[in-house]
């Protein structure tokens, strides 16, 4: 059987809608900043938090089992913010900012902004994060590229080069390859981080705008 809270952010209508599986009734919906675009939820189902890109500038936390909004932490210097992955433990979650092109660290128990780091790059959409916190991977799909950075130096190492307009990013547990989708080219490619070569592409698609991994790493899977 079902069970759990599903959590919706509706992008027009500035909300969230908390969804009840076994019975399938919405039980709450509750205000976001403006545009919400993306959202995690920790492995214990208690906090949910989501980035309010189209106009918001800030992070919306949710506290789940208590169907309310916790607090709203201002990104004004920061500004669209859209995706947001749990650094390990899970009290802060790592943004990327697209109009500052950023990479920006939030304790979303606190509010702080723990820090920015720069992707030296333009359009700075997704993130990605190997499974020890270590590296980050950004698209940027106005440059084009990858950025490679190093979460502990809060330093940018390194930008790949990859096909025409980037937007869907992932990477293995261990952080030494990346896939990117490509929507321009309607390619995805796996990069090695350490060369920037790609070792494998794939074509026929359209719209390549998301990808995950399963937990084996032997299946990838994307929305076209």
């Amino acid at each position: 059987d079902l069970r759990g809270t599903l959590v919706v952010l509706n992008k027009s209508g500035h909300d969230a809608s908390f969804i009840d599986l076994a019975s399938g009734e919405t039980v709450a919906t509750l205000p976001t900043g403006r545009g919400p675009h993306e959202l995690v939820v920790t492995d214990d189902g208690r906090w949910a938090i989501g980035t309010d890109y189209a106009g918001g500038n800030s992070l919306t936390v949710f506290d789940v089992e208590d169907l309310s909004v916790a607090r709203t932490i201002s990104l004004r210097d920061y500004p669209r913010p859209h995706g947001i992955l749990f650094l390990p433990g899970q009290r802060q979650v790592i943004v990327s900012s697209e109009a500052s092109n950023r990479l920006v660290i939030v304790d979303f128990h606190s509010g702080e902004i723990v820090r920015a780091i720069d992707t030296g790059q333009n359009g700075s959409h997704m993130v990605a994060l190997s499974e020890d916190g270590r590296w980050a991977f950004t698209s940027n799909g106005a440059s084009n590229s990858v950025s490679v950075i190093d979460v502990v130096s809060a330093e940018l190492i390194r930008t790949l080069d990859v096909p025409d307009r980037p937007e869907a990013i992932t990477t293995n547990r261990r952080g030494d390859e990346v896939w990117v989708g490509s929507n321009d080219e309607e390619v995805v490619s796996v990069v090695s981080v350490a060369s920037g070569e790609i070792s494998r592409q794939w074509d026929g698609f359209s719209w390549p705008y998301r990808i995950l991994l399963t937990e084996d790493e032997r299946t990838a899977v994307m929305p076209d």
